[in-house]
């Protein structure tokens, strides 16, 4: 990268090298909070327990107590007052300034004269209430300066809170009141209480080419544009990240080493104050940050939660690439407990991404329908925002069958908004002739998703010796736990046992029937699978199976023959003698000097028993087993 100041065209060998500019931008670092070529100081005065809504209770204590607002030493000089500062930009001319020279609002010191702004304050609420959104914002606004400056009177007071908290059949004003919840507070005298200050010697203009919300502030025409002190009142939530904040404006780089909680704190004040390149060091720092699945949340849950943040595609990008990292092969995680606590953004991002690793489009819808089991429908309904959650699923990629027969059949998804055309665009596509499918443009045909990479088993079953000796020769059957595969559920069973013979090296020769069912299948169904189990115990008759299974034939079954190592009989225990034998005061009989001292068995001296999860514990040494893989494709 390069760049020219030359005005006749790019000269490449004039222009600035990237350490250049970089050193360039740099510049201002020095001059932070120093007071040689300040023009402008910056004052912080923070607040408790602000901005929230009040309640009845807090209307009493503010009418009893002290008349609340900012009250600054006349020595101080030329001042102005910034209070609840609002997000929307343009709205700064709307607020007042307390130390102002041209303020126009003074202090009420009797009650004819209280009684006459809360008059005039109810008129221009009741007026605004016809007029619009806007001029409701600037009479509310105006309302908090004169609150904040009246000496409080309780009759009075309570007659002018009233009207306002609550309004219930004026829907702009109701608007107004969800918009900027910082622009619709009424705090009390304790609730502005200053705690503390923060002063900045600060340069005004490099502000204002950072932020649109300084150069409003100090070159908008308004009374701080004019003011050497301009106070802001933050509340104490916030404090630290605006003193980040102003710092980073200055010193970019001191974000490097700021914690991911710091970071979104300050990103969201960058965002609120349209500091762009804070925003983007943020960004550049959270993005680098995502190492756990636990940030990933926290940040996703931030940015498309917690605050309504534009912008932040590019770091949602990074989130959706680590969970699609994360949650791959999709077939072995969507039945953990992390895939449950998602959020329902990082579920849109993750089952939307190219780089999931599924075996089937199948697994994708399954998972969905599944998470939001797992919420509850009327949760998901009623925070679902924007587009259905049906649309992450690529309706195309789904095999008709599946469509047909299962989709079209779920409870869970025809409750979601637009099932109908979600379904029916997956069904007109599988009605295409392969000819027609080609000449499809390509925003029309969609994406398939990432193939995984290692072979993918979808089941093991790990048997123990002890349960199979119980099939040996009977008609008993032994099935596995049910278990999905593609969104079809599944079940193997082992049955026909029969003892071949014995071969060296201490093992048996066993063959068996080993037998794959489908459960959730309809009338209609016809799903063909290849299925082959695998394991270093056995062999097969044959290399795959392939069946197509319906409802008459639901159930898959071929022969295996499998060794065990011959289960050992377990010898009697040897004979615990009591203490006294040894320990007799008299005469001391010392154990014979070829054997070593007889002492009672200790569990250490007993063989190691495998051990495997979800498997029974047996009291036996020996605990042989016989592990089984399935492998499967779906045809």
């Amino acid at each position: 990268m390069s760049f020219s100041f030359c005005g006749f065209g790019v000269n490449e060998g004039a222009s600035l090298k990237s350490k250049d500019v970089l050193e360039l931008s740099k510049l201002y670092e020095a001059e932070f909070n120093q007071p040689d070529l300040h023009d402008r100081i910056l004052i912080f005065d923070v607040v408790t327990s602000w901005p929230r809504r009040p309640s009845d209770a807090d209307v009493e204590e503010s009418d009893n107590g002290e008349a609340g607002g900012q009250s600054k030493d006349k020595n101080r000089g030329e001042t102005a007052v910034i209070e609840n500062v609002d997000t929307d930009i343009p709205q700064i001319e709307n607020k007042l300034s307390n130390g102002s020279k041209d303020n126009n609002i003074k202090t009420a010191n009797n009650k004819d004269e209280n009684a006459l702004n809360v008059n005039k304050t109810n008129t221009e609420v009741r007026e605004a209430s016809n007029t619009g959104i806007k001029n409701i914002h600037e009479t509310i606004m105006n309302k908090d300066v004169e609150i904040n400056q009246q000496a409080g009177n309780e009759n009075e007071m309570k007659d002018e809170y009233e009207p306002e908290t609550t309004i219930d059949n004026n829907d702009n004003e109701q608007a107004i009141l969800s918009e900027s919840s910082e622009g619709m507070t009424y705090p009390t005298s304790k609730e502005t209480e200053i705690i503390r200050e923060h002063r900045f010697y600060v340069h005004s203009s490099w502000l204002a080419v950072q932020s649109s919300y300084f150069r409003s502030l100090f070159f908008g025409g308004m009374k701080e544009s004019n003011a050497t002190e301009v106070h802001i009142t933050i509340s104490d939530s916030e404090e630290q990240a605006h003193l980040t904040l102003l710092k980073a404006m200055y010193k970019i780089d001191t974000l490097n080493t700021s914690s991911v909680d710091e970071l979104l704190d300050v990103l969201r004040l960058a965002h609120k104050y349209d500091v762009k390149f804070v925003f983007k060091k943020c960004k550049y720092c959270l993005q680098h940050d995502v190492f756990s699945l636990e940030t990933c949340e926290k940040i996703m849950r931030f940015i498309k939660v917690g605050n309504i943040i534009t912008d932040v595609e590019d770091l949602a990008s990074t989130l959706q690439s680590f969970l699609a990292q994360e949650f791959s092969p999709l077939d072995k995680t969507w039945q953990t407990a992390s895939f449950e606590e998602l959020c329902e953004p990082s579920i849109r991002y993750l089952l939307s991404s190219n780089e999931l690793v599924a075996e089937s489009e199948n697994t994708v819808f399954h998972a969905l329908m599944y998470w939001i089991q797992q919420q509850g429908i009327k949760n998901v309904l009623n925070s679902q925002e924007g587009s259905s959650l049906l649309s992450v699923v690529r309706y195309e990629l789904l095999p008709v069958d599946y469509l047909y027969n299962i989709v079209q059949h779920n409870s869970v998804a025809k409750k979601l908004a637009n099932f109908s055309e979600y379904y029916l665009r997956g069904i007109s596509y599988h009605a295409l002739s392969d000819s027609m499918k080609q000449r499809l443009s390509r925003a029309r045909r969609p994406d398939k998703r990432k193939a995984g990479t290692e072979l993918f088993i979808p089941y093991t079953w790990v048997l123990p010796r002890d349960e199979l000796d119980k099939l040996v020769e009977t008609d008993n059957t032994l099935p596995s736990d049910e278990f999905w595969y593609c969104g079809y559920k599944m079940v193997l069973i082992i049955n026909d046992v029969v003892k071949i013979k014995k071969l060296p090296d201490q093992k048996e020769s066993f063959k068996a029937t080993l037998s794959l069912a489908m459960l959730n299948l309809i009338a209609q169904s016809e799903v063909t699978l290849q299925w082959q189990p695998v394991s270093q115990s056995f062999v097969t008759t044959r290399d795959k199976e392939q069946h197509t299974f319906t409802t008459s034939t639901r159930v898959s079954s071929i022969q295996i023959n499998y060794q065990m190592e011959i289960k050992p009989k377990v010898p009697s225990r040897r004979p615990v003698f009591s203490r006294n034998q040894y320990m007799s005061p008299s005469p001391p009989m010392p154990p014979p000097p070829s054997h070593p001292r007889i002492q009672k068995p200790s569990p250490l001296d007993s063989p190691p028993i495998p051990s495997f999860p979800g498997l029974p514990t047996t009291s036996s040494p020996h605990a042989p087993y016989l592990s089984i893989d399935v492998t499967m494709n779906l045809i």
